[in-house]
């Protein structure tokens, strides 16, 4: 049973991410929302500088599809003691 409505059609080869560029180093930081507000500030995973946006410095990425994790791959012992 898939817990996906079926009207949403297949799976996209693509996925957008939303993400803004540290005003100090130029890195690419992924946003975690999508719902912003009129200015939002966000710290910089590499620098740690605390820059303040707006909505129109968001940048959209297309990235590849994600690849999904195999279940069970890390842990074959705790596998072989449920079976």
């Amino acid at each position: 049973m898939s817990l996906r409505s079926p009207s949403r059609g297949p799976r996209k080869a693509t996925y957008e991410r939303r993400c803004v560029t540290c005003q100090k180093c130029q890195v690419v930081i992924p946003l975690r929302t999508s719902r912003v507000g009129d200015e939002f500030a966000v710290q910089c995973p590499s620098c740690g500088m605390r820059g303040y946006f707006s909505p129109k410095d968001i940048k959209v990425r297309q990235l590849p599809e994600r690849r999904m994790k195999k279940q069970g791959r890390h842990f074959p012992e705790r596998r072989a003691k449920e079976q």
